[in-house]
């Protein structure tokens, strides 16, 4: 095995004289390589002439005619690099904070793409001479395209799904819509993931863990922990549903402590006022769930398992989604009227159920 030797320019710890050694050793090599080449005739005729012309004509005006290679690289390289990750103590101000600018907005919208080229696998396929390099397709062009694909396409699907074609003039709150909320938390999941993954030889050098575990257990992680995250805010705001029922039934405690005739100590709960009233007090949207069909013959037929799929999908949605009572009576438009009368104590507190106009039977 030929031993490699270590690039002085490369290594950690060079000084600028073994830099400059090094290149100028390089630069020899180069020239040595071109004069044999130049005598044993394997260069064409006018070659070197038309890369000095090529040269000439795409180097900086300072340099025609004593264009040499290290002041033109060094030219360009002072002219056209932007170095994001250079120290930001600058003594121009706005310089720091540009560069700190540009270094955070890159590894914010970057470093998911940078995560998803991470954790994908090496996968090619060599068709007819030519060479697919799946693992930069998929996670540089065709998860970016799928992630705003499906993000615009999300609304039209949960319309399809719940048969909702209502007026809603009032934002739902995320714990009424579990199933929503649920798929937005693994989204953000799978996002963050992908983050990380962009910063895995950093984890795994603060943590001291090899960088394999922590490309493999991202590369589960990010179809397992929007899985779980899934069901983790679907549980929580199942939770905050029925917690505001219960505050809906029962009240607020009241802070006071009152004596019973029987001698026993009791804190009694106050309503709720009329606004809190009118947002926690929700049913369930029956209009909404689509009954499951039932078939004489459960033949599988494209109908049928249609039918099935749209049922099943109908109840994930709408089995842990409530309404509020004025968005249900009045096709998804919030009675503000009613709820206003209720905040300033004009309405009854009881959640009036009736749209604009309607009449008590």
């Amino acid at each position: 095995m030929v031993p490699i030797e270590e690039n002085p320019a490369t290594s950690v710890g060079f000084d600028p004289v073994g830099q400059a050694q090094y290149l100028t050793e390089v630069m020899a090599e180069i020239d040595a390589e071109v004069r044999r080449r130049r005598a044993s005739g394997d260069l064409p005729a006018g070659l070197e002439q038309e890369l000095d012309e090529l040269f000439l004509e795409f180097s900086p005006v300072g340099l025609h005619g004593k264009a040499r290679l290290r002041e033109t690289l060094a030219l360009v390289d002072g002219s056209a690099y932007v170095d994001v990750a250079v120290p930001v103590e600058s003594q121009k101000a706005v310089g720091s904070h540009v560069k700190r600018l540009i270094r955070k907005s890159m590894d914010w919208y970057i470093g998911f793409m940078e995560g998803s080229l991470r954790l994908m696998p090496g996968v090619t396929t060599n068709l007819d001479g030519h060479t697919f390099s799946w693992n930069v397709f998929i996670p540089a062009v065709f998860l970016p395209f799928a992630f705003f694909f499906l993000m615009y396409l999300y609304p039209f699907f949960e319309q399809w799904v719940t048969g909702d074609r209502r007026y809603h003039n009032v934002l739902d709150r995320p714990r009424n819509a579990a199933g929503r909320t649920g798929f937005g938390v693994a989204v953000v999941t799978s996002g963050l993931v992908l983050l990380l993954a962009g910063g895995d030889d950093d984890i795994a050098n603060h943590f001291h863990v090899p960088l394999d575990y922590v490309v493999w257990t991202l590369r589960a992680g990010f179809f397992l922990f929007p899985v779980l995250a899934f069901f983790l805010a679907r549980y929580a705001c199942l939770a905050l549903q029925a917690r505001d029922a219960r505050r809906v039934t029962e009240g607020t405690l009241s802070g006071v402590i009152e004596r019973r005739p029987d001698g026993s100590y009791a804190e009694p709960a106050d309503p709720l006022p009329g606004g809190q009233r009118a947002a926690m007090e929700a049913v369930p949207p029956d209009s909404l769930i689509r009954p499951a069909p039932r078939h004489i013959i459960p033949l599988p037929t494209p109908g049928r398992i249609r039918g099935q799929a749209l049922a099943r999908l109908n109840h994930f949605y709408t089995r842990y989604q409530v309404e509020t009572r004025s968005g249900e009576a009045q096709h998804g438009r919030y009675d503000v009227r009613i709820a206003q009368q209720e905040a300033n104590g004009d309405g009854d507190g009881d959640g009036d159920d009736r749209a604009p106009g309607q009449e008590e039977s």
